[in-house]
């Protein structure tokens, strides 16, 4: 499956603040509502003082199954002001529900295995032998 992920991003012009949300979605739907997306203005209230309004940047992300599996990994949201725009605007101009939409991609993706970070603690007397495995089973994996 491959999937787009919807990058919304803004920072305060004073303060600097910087606010960050992801929504990952499938090709299949992101093609139906591109449009609507491409036309989208969304603003994050008080990011740069109190009363402030501060409108932020769609960046759009495809991905293939080699690209999740390389790089993906969770990250939390800022809010849910992107979020909020986007769901009014799949269920009012195309009835879509992008809740089910999201949980689809999210189990797609913890379907794959993808690459993990690890922190781990041992003795130093240990490190080469850990070393020697952690070689092999990268071998393994290409």
């Amino acid at each position: 499956m491959d999937i787009v992920n919807l990058n919304f991003y803004a920072e305060g012009y004073y303060s600097g603040s910087t606010y960050e949300e992801n929504i990952t979605v499938s090709k299949e739907f992101y093609e139906k509502i591109k449009d609507k997306v491409k036309e989208m203005e969304v603003c994050v209230y008080e990011l740069d003082g109190k009363h402030s309004t501060t409108y932020g940047e769609i960046d759009i992300q495809p991905c293939n199954e080699e690209d999740i599996i390389d790089w993906w990994e969770e990250t939390e949201n800022d809010g849910s002001f992107f979020y909020s725009e986007l769901s009014w605007i799949c269920q009012c101009y195309f009835n879509l529900d992008l809740d089910k939409e999201i949980k689809e991609v999210e189990e797609y993706i913890d379907s794959l295995d993808t690459y993990e970070e690890i922190e781990i603690r041992i003795k130093k007397s240990q490190m080469d032998k850990l070393v020697e495995f952690m070689r092999k089973l990268d071998n393994e994996s290409k």
